[in-house]
């Protein structure tokens, strides 16, 4: 029990700073986090070592085979004469070797008792409204353009108010996977929940559906609406169709209506217009065919798949690009169509490991969900799957939080 509190406190005094970077900064205070990181992960080893916790041998061999298969796709590439320079393409190593040792790592010691995993998601819920909130206030200020020193650590990352809206922060990526998490306990909620805790989820829910809408965020806007639909019809592990008819779906139209209010009074003090129509003209112009960002990924979506063909079964390797059709020039085997890119760099067999582990998560959360009688767990389990839809258009799929949060509850069996 001493060591379990011990344990404890320097997961707090080190976790907690870096999980509350990783959601609030992005590309920026590199150096701070990755030494957060490796200091966790020192922690963890060791308490891994001195109290003998055993992981999940399925785990940790799928974990083997997965580096050792894209340590190989990387020596083929290199063999191949593809370009990799260590100080430029070590974020291929960090995504394929180190990301999945971390989670695995992670995923085990920060699950082993009820209390730490109730300690990190009480962590979850408050990180995620300050981001809510912080994200808002930001927004709204660069619209103003008034700066507020305390948001400088918060970096802008496009804005554009003439005709479309899309005023976007570079911490957005959080919200893919937090955000459905929260829509999904709103609408259902856990029967042993705080009361406060509605509230707090309805609080993340105003902010976060306020940025989506003032970022213009397709991605972001479609998950909102599929997370809705899927928290009204999906409850406990079962899908019912005529939960879309209920009491819930009264709930949802007083939120519009709600919203409705909220966005004209908006539209009238910044000065934008209709928000609402200019948000939704944001996202139609941003899937209409002749959109840059549209004909740039079809242009490498056609050409990794031609590149793909000629090797389907192993790929070109890890760091392989096709030099004609190129996102990053720096970087060039990294594309925004994340997983055609994985196909075409590392095959079917590749592809197949990837979603393997996809497919575990996923099914462990749901089997967790209706054994445990545990809506956090189903609530993970939408959140993850929002944060994998979302990840192939946008390289974050080899962020470590994500899927080691998933992790821990997918290790509650194990307490």
């Amino acid at each position: 029990m001493g060591n379990n509190r011990l344990f404890d406190r320097l997961y707090f005094l080190i976790g907690v700073p870096w999980l509350a970077l990783m959601l609030l900064t992005s590309g920026s205070l590199t150096e701070i986090k990755t030494v957060l990181l490796i200091i966790l992960m020192i922690i963890s080893l060791f308490e891994l070592s001195s109290r003998r916790i055993v992981s999940d041998s399925k785990q940790k061999i799928f974990v083997f085979v997965f580096c050792l298969y894209m340590m190989m796709s990387l020596s083929l590439g290199i063999i191949l004469g593809y370009e990799f320079e260590i100080s430029k393409d070590f974020p291929l190593i960090q995504y394929y070797l180190i990301t999945p040792i971390c989670v695995i790592i992670l995923g085990k010691t920060l699950s082993v008792t009820k209390k730490r995993r109730c300690a990190i998601w009480n962590i979850f819920k408050y990180l995620t409204l300050i981001l809510a909130i912080l994200d808002v206030v930001k927004v709204i200020s660069i619209i103003y353009g008034i700066p507020i020193p305390l948001l400088e650590f918060i970096t802008l990352y496009s804005k554009q108010t003439t005709n479309e809206l899309s005023v976007r922060v570079t911490n957005e990526s959080s919200f893919f996977m937090l955000l459905p998490i929260y829509i999904y306990l709103f609408f259902n909620p856990e029967k042993n929940q705080k009361s406060y805790d509605r509230y707090i989820y309805m609080l993340i829910i105003l902010f976060g559906i306020t940025y989506s809408i003032f970022s213009g965020r397709k991605i972001l806007e479609v998950l909102v609406v599929i997370c809705v639909i899927a928290s009204l019809v999906y409850k406990d592990g079962k899908v019912k169709i005529g939960n879309l008819f209920g009491k819930k779906t009264i709930v949802l139209f007083l939120l519009l209506f709600l919203f409705d209010i909220i966005f004209a009074r908006l539209s009238n003090t910044l000065g934008l217009g209709n928000i609402i129509e200019m948000a939704f003209q944001t996202v139609i112009n941003g899937f209409s065919s002749d959109a840059a960002g549209v004909i740039s990924r079809v242009d490498n979506s056609n050409a990794l798949y031609d590149f793909w063909s000629s090797s389907p079964l192993w790929g070109h390797g890890l760091n392989s690009y096709v030099p004609y059709s190129l996102a990053n020039k720096t970087t060039k085997w990294s594309y925004e169509v994340v997983y055609l890119a994985l196909l075409a760099q590392t095959g079917i067999i590749g592809v197949l490991l990837f979603f393997r582990s996809i497919i575990y998560v996923a099914k462990k959360l749901i089997i967790h969900g209706k054994k445990y009688n545990d809506r956090k767990c189903l609530a993970i389990m939408v959140g993850f799957i929002s944060f994998i839809l979302a990840g192939s258009s946008n390289p974050l799929v080899y962020f470590v939080w994500p899927w080691s949060f998933s992790l821990i509850y997918c290790n509650i069996e194990n307490e």
